[in-house]
């Protein structure tokens, strides 16, 4: 069997068709969002599962926009200083068009300069989904942000999904666009990877059989969304305009006064005095302490 399964890959290889790749191309060349008004490719992000993959699809861009400097990556083989180094380009560097990245990329780094993503290989974890798209779409972010995923349509992997990016779609209208903030929380009964895996294994004949697409629609039902929206939200109530600049005046002197040394001076010598200390001025910013009560010994 395995064989076998090698031999459909080499041939597929040989044969210089691929499909997901024709998908990319085309989206990059043809979608309006990819394009600045003087026809210049916008800053693009690309992910991948893995280091092959990414290797694959650099070349194969560098070829597309006719410059190895376009595309930079950044997998975990690339070293902190480095992928330090890779941001700065892809942030700065008006050249850098293209970032394509593992997961290596999916947390911790802010690369919200962008506003364009594309998951060529979807990761089978949700949280990975989140920090994805979390590297653009955060505080800050002054442009919409648009996310393409690559789904294998006809295969059962590729069912699962579209059915779950067709619900979060309906879900994110309703809920006001807050479902990608929740989507780490809402598989709670049984993880996506679990889904995925039955969708692949199992062929679901009986309507005794739980289909994995129909979890699908039990994690995203709208109650269910909401309800978690409501757990983890911080506040429940909103402060109104008058409570916000008193709040925001108070911040503000509480800054200014921050490690003054006069407001440091004034307290010590008021806390000290409170539990029984005793001190008295030597010269101008220097105390002599006589007593130190037991507490503080």
């Amino acid at each position: 069997m395995l064989e076998a399964l090698e031999k459909q890959a080499r041939d597929v290889v040989h044969s210089g068709q691929d499909r997901k790749w024709s998908e990319l191309s085309n989206l990059l060349q043809n979608t309006p969002e990819m394009r600045e008004r003087d026809g210049r490719q916008r800053k693009l992000i690309v992910f991948t599962e893995h280091r092959d993959t990414l290797d694959y699809l650099a070349l194969k861009l560098r070829g597309l926009m006719g410059d190895e400097e376009a595309v930079v990556v950044i997998h975990g083989g690339v070293t902190r200083e480095d992928r330090s180094k890779v941001q700065d380009l892809f942030r700065n560097d008006p050249v850098v068009r293209v970032l394509v990245a593992t997961d290596a990329a999916g947390e911790g780094i802010n690369l919200q300069n962008a506003n364009l993503m594309v998951n060529y290989d979807l990761p089978w974890n949700p949280n990975r989904l989140e920090q994805r798209f979390g590297r653009i779409h955060r505080i800050g972010q002054t442009a919409v942000c648009h996310l393409w995923n690559m789904v294998a349509a006809g295969t059962r992997e590729g069912d699962v999904f579209l059915r779950l990016f067709e619900k979060l779609d309906v879900e994110r209208e309703a809920l006001g666009g807050r479902v990608f903030d929740i989507l780490g929380e809402v598989f709670e009964n049984r993880s996506l990877k679990d889904l995925l895996v039955d969708a692949i294994r199992n062929d679901f004949h009986t309507e005794s059989d739980k289909n994995p697409i129909d979890a699908v629609e039990d994690a995203l039902d709208r109650r269910h969304l909401e309800s978690i929206i409501a757990r983890i939200a911080l506040c429940e109530q909103v402060i109104d305009e008058t409570r916000l600049f008193a709040v925001r005046e108070d911040m503000e002197k509480a800054e200014a006064r921050k490690l003054q040394p006069y407001f440091i001076q004034a307290f010590f010598v008021r806390a000290f005095d409170e539990i029984g200390g005793a001190l008295r001025p030597r010269e101008a910013g220097r105390f002599e302490i006589t007593h130190v009560p037991v507490e503080i010994r």
